[in-house]
């Protein structure tokens, strides 16, 4: 008598599932090969940095989370508000919308908020967040895909932007891959460079690359970011 046999296929893995995959193997190799971290004298601010950094890594997994969990492999800006999403909001040039949806994913507000950032404060909760308790902006186009030249695209990080000379201002900002844009004094500091954290689609967080090379990586010509 032959065994019964199930008439299910096995179900592949999703995107969404593929990245989170590769992006929790990567984490946990950081953490395996990390070293001891000692803050000298002569590194004012490096704590907020390394803080910064780990927050921005927390938002990275809470749109992955989410997109899993919404069964989409799209992130928040990608879905619309009637799915539960946040598109609409983006292109408004609204970044609140889009942590709000993963307020369960980010578990609290203190992830929004760069500890060496003193223009923003921590909110109470998600229901009264607004744009004076984030320090990082959204990238509108960033989305899932097993694209690599896709990955190295902006998903977050540190807001105080300015293109071509000019603040970035709250709202939808857009400028060329090739513009001039630098972060502005407010924040990170090393040696005399004001610095800062870009969180990509891949889940990494890169620091202390200048912003004119980062923007080079990018495979869209034009890039699109929501300063809260």
């Amino acid at each position: 008598m032959k065994p019964p046999c199930s008439s299910q296929r096995n179900r592949g893995l999703t995107i969404t599932e593929v990245v989170v995959v590769v992006a929790t193997l990567s984490l946990l190799a950081v953490i395996a090969l990390a070293q001891p971290i000692v803050i000298k004298n002569d590194e004012p601010g490096i704590a907020q940095r390394i803080a910064c950094r780990e927050n921005l890594m927390r938002v990275g997994l809470a749109t992955r989370v989410w997109a899993n969990d919404n069964g989409s492999d799209k992130f928040p800006q990608e879905v619309t508000s009637e799915k539960g999403g946040a598109k609409e909001q983006a292109l408004a040039g609204n970044a609140v919308s889009f942590f709000q949806v993963m307020s369960n994913e980010l578990t609290t507000p203190k992830n929004l908020i760069c500890p060496a950032d003193a223009n923003h404060s921590v909110a109470k909760d998600f229901t009264t967040l607004d744009n004076s308790h984030i320090s990082y902006f959204v990238g509108v186009d960033a989305k899932l895909t097993l694209e690599q030249a896709s990955w190295q695209r902006w998903l977050s990080g540190d807001s105080n932007l300015a293109a071509n000379g000019t603040p970035l201002k709250s709202g939808l900002a857009q400028f060329s891959k090739n513009s001039p844009i630098a972060w502005i004094a407010g924040r990170h500091i090393k040696g005399e460079k004001t610095l800062g954290n870009i969180l990509r689609v891949d889940g990494s967080v890169d620091n202390w690359t200048p912003l004119p090379e980062l923007l080079t990586q990018n495979d869209l010509a034009t890039v699109r970011l929501v300063i809260p």
